[in-house]
């Protein structure tokens, strides 16, 4: 694998040091200063001491937001393109992205991906992915292994991994430009709780989890829930240990992030005060007293509803029916189902269509209730492990909840987009099948752009 050092323009030197242990690292690499690689190092150091005041140098930075989405989606959209484009394909195969550039970009970083494609008729699972990032060569290393009797319906599964996957390897090139990047230290001998452990390993962990959350919208819990049986199942982390690195990660990302998703309550909100704007209490009581020099109070809450103020209800809708579109879009992303890009057709479909789609996920209601009452009597076996598999119980349930109201109101949605499609054709006088059958598919797309503009 040939190298790819991570290059710094000269704008982005005139820096100082983030932390001690950056401090550190600096001076580590720049060595004697011989080499052409020590003196890059060497220099960088003297330039960042410059500008560094070392009496309120902290220890170690933690960064609390969700960054380097732009990269890390720009990373799995390639992966996810080129697996569709060679699903044919059964040898192994190794690929470099980007396809055409040498690297993928945003702020300091630059990283590129070293792909090794291989497709298993015998794996049990959708799919298998281990990933590495190469420190010094700012390389992330895949390896993916693909179930090809459950493409591409893996896909979408397969798309939300990808995200936490990526972004843990980002943050590995973060902490190496940092300084925090121990993987060189790192003992043979630590057990598998130890190395999950390890700061800097949860520190990426919960940098994955968290866009895992933000991207796919569940909760955080449900996301470390979600990685935690995947690490019991695949490097054999026993149910103790599990319940350890189950807190470790959750108190590390809610330190950090807190919650990150923007709920249904708060995009049904900004619909609401878009179609009728809202005078609180207070506020009515200082117009009273003097109507000519209201003062706007500037709070979080007040700074979201201003970042979306220019939102519109489309033509041919009411706000109301919006509303009723927004949160049945809200409960297909809550159900893990689809890649939310793909989700207006299903707005379309009728009741029958959707069972029968879903029977073809395995996600109908039978097969979830089944796999329900396995996972209730496995917990009447687990004994004081038994967290895990109640855990994933719950959400289980909630999965079964949210495919309830799916089913349940699918007609519903259906009949709301007839009635729009049926006034764009009133509007436009044009009441030919044809036309009917676009507005009606249209109606479907501008719903979801609705919905992406609001998330």
């Amino acid at each position: 694998m040939g190298k790819r050092a991570l290059m710094l323009d000269d704008d982005q030197l005139n820096e100082k040091f983030a932390s001690k242990k950056q401090q550190k690292y600096f001076y580590a690499k720049c060595g004697e200063g011989k080499t052409k690689e020590q003196k890059k190092w060497c220099k960088m150091a003297k330039e960042f001491s410059d500008d560094t005041n070392f009496d309120k140098l902290p220890e170690k930075v933690v960064k609390e937001s969700i960054e380097y989405q732009d990269i890390t989606l720009n990373i799995v959209n390639d992966i996810i393109n080129l697996i569709n484009r060679t699903k044919n394909q059964k040898d192994k195969k190794h690929y470099y992205l980007p396809l055409d550039g040498e690297t993928y970009d945003e702020k300091d970083i630059s990283v590129s991906v070293e792909l090794t494609l291989s497709r298993n008729e015998n794996l049990t699972d959708e799919f298998n992915i281990d990933a590495y990032y190469i420190d010094g060569e700012s390389v992330i290393d895949l390896y993916i292994e693909l179930n090809p009797s459950k493409e591409p319906r893996s896909y979408n599964h397969l798309y939300y991994y990808l995200v936490e996957y990526v972004r843990h390897e980002i943050r590995h090139a973060e902490q190496e430009l940092k300084g925090v990047f121990d993987d060189e230290d790192e003992d043979i001998q630590t057990s598998i709780l130890g190395y999950y452990t390890k700061d800097y390993e949860v520190d990426a962990q919960t940098s994955g989890l968290n866009l895992r959350s933000f991207v796919q919208d569940k909760s955080q819990e449900d996301v470390i829930h979600s990685a935690i049986m995947n690490t019991i199942r695949r490097r054999g982390l026993s149910k103790e240990d599990a319940k350890i690195l189950y807190d470790t990660l959750l108190k590390d990302i809610k330190e950090k992030y807190g919650d990150t998703s923007l709920s249904e309550s708060k995009i049904v909100s900004l619909i609401k005060e878009k179609e009728k704007p809202r005078m609180t209490k207070k506020g009515l009581m200082e117009y009273i007293k003097n109507p000519k020099k209201v003062v706007k109070k500037v709070s979080k809450k007040s700074m979201v509803n201003e970042q979306y103020e220019n939102l519109e209800v489309p033509e041919g809708f009411t706000g109301a029916e919006l509303r009723v579109l927004t949160k049945y879009l809200i409960a297909i992303r809550n159900s893990g189902l689809i890649n939310m890009f793909g989700a207006a057709p299903i707005l379309n479909w009728a009741k029958s269509d959707l069972e029968r789609w879903l029977y073809g996920q395995s996600m109908d209601l039978e097969s979830l209730n089944q796999r329900k009452e396995d996972l209730e009597n496995e917990i009447g076996e687990d004994g004081e492990y038994k967290w895990v598999s109640e855990s994933e119980l719950e959400s289980l349930e909630r999965k079964i909840q949210t495919i309830e109201y799916l089913l349940d109101n699918k007609d519903k949605i259906r009949d709301i987009l007839i009635r729009i499609a049926l006034r764009k054709a009133e509007n436009s006088g044009n009441y030919s099948d044809k036309s009917i059958q676009r507005y009606f598919e249209n109606a479907a797309k501008e719903t979801l752009s609705v919905y992406m503009k609001v998330l």
